[in-house]
């Protein structure tokens, strides 16, 4: 019984460390994909990201369209994400026995609210050459369900954070097409807790933290058609993380309490296409395709090793499968430039998600979904703008998930929505910052 029960929490606690590492999913786009570094843009629901150029966020989305930069441009975003997420009419076992929420609760609640934020400066050297600097937060997660869930023997926290310091240079060796380049070092913070529970013994709570930076690149392509219209081309690397950290299991009377883990696993790397063109004297069109690797994340390997002054057994070595698909997104959205003060904004969006109903998990309750965003535009003064946007993401109900990692299992359906906050603050300069000469 004693080797049996060591082995049942070993792999269960290996499944969730696989499920920490290899996912690292997230909430606010597909996936872990995170779009939101501009609030500007996020009232066309992200349409027109690699071609608008209008501010320093051009670092992030496209470092090409720095060339449209006239000498000092900063940008700085926030956001707040709140996410309604329940499940719903779901049944849950753990080593074959039935498992309820508080007072047999057979639903669990998952929403949580989160900043995110984004800050970017580009400045113009000379006639063809403009450079660049972002911190931005290109992944991120946050999931929680409460310590006594009917999901709790296969999550309860799930968070994955990223930060991104990104330098970029942008060339225009030809009038009206430049070329543009960064550099990408990234951060990745995974943190994930659950429940486990051996027949004979109380209930264990798991938590994994773990971390790596890794470098990447990102580039792209700006085409000035003609003053009213530009084509935009940009791409971002992968990036593969050698994530290190500990598993902790409190109480721990069957094996090691501490442990390291390591897991290697790769994000995906994206393609986007975007246009802006005017249609009229004050309305203008934007939109935005862009295809994203998620095939990349299928098979990962979670490994184990003690450590000092620790005793007891290790965690069986997983490989265990998380089959992605590639995905893609397609963004329509507007700018009314009602005069030189105010622009309105409207943008409609579908983000497909790289899970289905056959590999939907409770980490990450993701499904295709639309986005219905409105924004306002207001010049403050002659270098200060303030851009507002909001966008409901419609999730559709009835998403299912039939999930199991070793001894417990969950089934049931997802109902829920996404709504952000966007607030951005642009300072221009096109003639030197007054008053420090720069």
């Amino acid at each position: 019984m004693r080797s049996t029960c060591r082995s049942g929490v070993g792999l269960v606690v290996a499944g969730v460390i696989f499920v920490t590492i290899a996912w690292a999913p997230g909430a606010y786009a597909s996936g872990f994909f995170l779009l939101e570094q501009s609030a500007r843009l996020q009232g066309t629901a992200y349409a027109g990201t690699a071609a608008l150029a209008a501010d320093a966020s051009t670092v992030y989305y496209n470092p090409a369209g720095m060339s449209r930069i006239k000498d000092w441009s900063f940008a700085q975003s926030g956001y707040l994400v709140s996410i309604q997420s329940e499940l719903e009419n779901a049944s849950a076992t753990n080593f074959g026995q039935p498992v309820f929420g508080p007072n047999g609760s057979t639903s669990a609640s998952a929403g949580t609210n989160s900043p995110v934020g984004a800050t970017m400066f580009a400045k113009r050297l000379s006639e063809e050459i403009v450079v660049g600097f972002g911190l931005t937060v290109p992944f991120g997660l946050s999931y929680q369900y409460s310590n006594d869930s009917i999901a709790r023997f296969i999550a309860t926290k799930s968070r994955l954070s990223t930060y991104n310091l990104s330098p970029s240079i942008s060339y225009e060796p030809i009038d009206g097409i430049s070329i543009g380049a960064g550099f990408n070092a990234i951060l990745a913070d995974v943190a994930l807790n659950q429940r486990v529970q051996v027949p004979g013994f109380e209930e264990l709570n798991v938590r994994l933290q773990a971390d790596d930076w890794t470098y990447g690149w990102n580039a792209g392509l700006l085409w000035e058609i003609d003053e009213n219209s530009r084509i935009g081309f940009a791409y971002r690397s992968r990036l593969t993380f050698g994530l290190r950290g500990d598993a902790k299991v409190t109480p721990s009377p069957l094996f090691a309490s501490r442990q390291n883990a390591r897991a290697t696993t790769t994000f995906p790397d994206t393609w986007t296409l975007s246009g802006v063109t005017m249609v009229a004297p004050r309305w203008q069109l934007l939109g935005d395709l862009q295809w994203i690797h998620w095939s990349l994340i299928q098979d990962v390997a979670v490994k184990f090793s003690a450590k000092p002054g620790e005793t007891g057994p290790l965690l069986p070595e997983q490989n265990l499968p998380f089959r992605f698909r590639d995905t893609f997104r397609g963004a329509i959205g507007t700018q009314w430039f009602f005069d030189d003060t105010w622009t309105f904004r409207g943008g409609l969006g579908f983000d497909q998600a790289p899970v289905t109903n056959i590999n939907r998990t409770v980490r990450l309750p993701d499904t295709n979904r639309v986005l219905l965003s409105v924004g306002v535009g207001y010049q403050l003064g002659e270098y200060m703008a303030i851009d507002v946007g909001y966008t409901h993401i419609f999730l559709p109900y009835g998403s299912n998930v039939d999930q199991t990692v070793v001894a417990s299992s969950v089934k049931g359906s997802y109902e829920g929505s996404v709504d952000l906050f966007g607030l951005q603050l642009t300072f221009t300069f096109d003639d030197g910052i007054p008053m420090i000469g720069l």
